[in-house]
């Protein structure tokens, strides 16, 4: 008998002994990955193909920009959800306030007025270096009158935007002229909760377990001391990478899309973005500036012309003729009463580019040829809207 628990009891020590090697095994592993073929914390350089469109004039700059947006990080931020970290590169720079650079073409002289640009990756300048988004440009061609900042963030909605501008501009003077272009990101995707972002799924997921009572008292330290979320963390860690990099691409996402998208969630689209704008003019107006709002331009709005460069660009499942359909209720509304008053500062080019070729990256971002015609436009309609 004796005999029989001593093995069971070196078996057991063997045992324990095994797994507790195992896990610093799985430890030193994940730590010292680089030195492994294949790089299991740290994704490799991406190469993004729109850099070879034919739409870019100088692919070697188009590079330069891919290369490095993919380095650029974006940290958690109430209320508006994300901003990007400080980031100084060639082709991309960011203040630690997560405004991106705008280049004053007439740095000589005198500016005028101010004008703040809100908006999601279009205006923040996805696919063109700073010297090339829609307000740098905007700079250039309106003969350095007006003192520009870019509030543009990527992936952001409208409601988003309002947010950061009441928080930014609590203490602070707002700028004489306050421009949102919006529309691209407002669709109703994934979920059909108004005034949500296109992240918040995501967001849920990561804070799952965490989450705290009225009272600030943490519900979550029954949770976060199970033995099973530290048991072999390193182990199921490193296995879980493992697993992912021959995991096939899940698309879920996109069958919940197709399935969800129908004339409710276009509605909910509609209203949430006049409401959005709504709120966004008085409170501008409130302040004694001017406020204008623009439904920007999308290649399935703007009916443009499918060439061959650009078709692995949207053909991803979520972007279509149906999901920009929105844009129909979007004009059919300002119509009502309620939104009646938005007319005045509503600018519309969502139709800018029909018929146009070779302006579109994908479903709504643009080059530099298809940014500066936004922009000209932009300074048209403001000089009869203030006439």
């Amino acid at each position: 008998m004796k005999k029989a628990f001593k093995i069971i009891f070196i078996n057991i020590i063997v045992l324990f002994t095994i797994i507790i090697l195992l896990d610093l095994f799985s430890l030193i592993a994940i730590n010292t990955s680089h030195l492994f073929f294949v790089n299991l914390t740290k994704p490799k350089e991406k190469i993004d193909f729109r850099a070879n469109f034919p739409v870019y004039k100088n692919n070697i700059e188009a590079g330069i920009f891919y290369k490095e947006l993919y380095k650029i990080k974006l940290e958690y931020r109430s209320y508006f959800e994300w901003r990007a970290t400080a980031f100084k590169g060639n082709a991309i720079n960011i203040d630690s306030n997560g405004i991106r650079s705008t280049i004053d073409y007439h740095p000589a002289v005198p500016k005028n007025k101010s004008i703040s640009f809100f908006g999601g990756s279009t205006i923040w300048g996805f696919g063109v270096n700073d010297s090339s988004t829609i307000p740098s440009l905007f700079s250039k061609n309106s003969n350095g009158e007006y003192t520009i900042t870019n509030y543009g963030e990527q992936g952001y909605r409208a409601f988003q935007s309002l947010q950061l501008m009441q928080i930014y501009f609590i203490n602070k003077n707002l700028s004489d002229i306050v421009v949102f272009y919006d529309g691209a990101n407002n669709y109703r995707a994934l979920n059909e909760r108004s005034f949500s972002s296109n992240r918040e799924n995501s967001i849920i997921e990561r804070l799952k377990g965490m989450d705290q009572d009225l009272n600030g008292i943490n519900n979550s330290n029954v949770e976060a001391t199970k033995l099973s979320n530290h048991y072999l963390y390193p182990t199921r860690y490193l296995l879980s990478k493992i697993v992912n990099k021959f995991k096939k691409n899940n698309n879920s996402d996109i069958t919940n899309f197709r399935l969800k998208h129908n004339d409710i969630t276009d509605s909910l689209a509609a209203t949430e973005l006049l409401e959005t704008w709504l709120l966004a003019k008085n409170f501008t107006e409130s302040k004694g500036k001017q406020f204008y709002c623009v439904l920007q331009p999308t290649f399935f709005s703007s009916n443009s012309i499918l060439s061959n460069y650009i078709k692995d660009g949207i053909n991803n499942g979520i972007y279509n003729e149906k999901t920009y359909k929105y844009y129909n209720l979007v004009k059919y509304y300002m119509k009502k009463d309620k939104y009646k008053v938005l007319n005045k500062n509503f600018i519309d080019l969502s139709s800018t580019f029909d018929k146009k070729d070779n302006i579109y990256i994908d479903f709504c971002h643009l080059a530099n040829e298809g940014n500066e015609t936004i922009a000209n436009e932009l300074i048209q309609y403001l000089k009869i809207k203030n006439n």
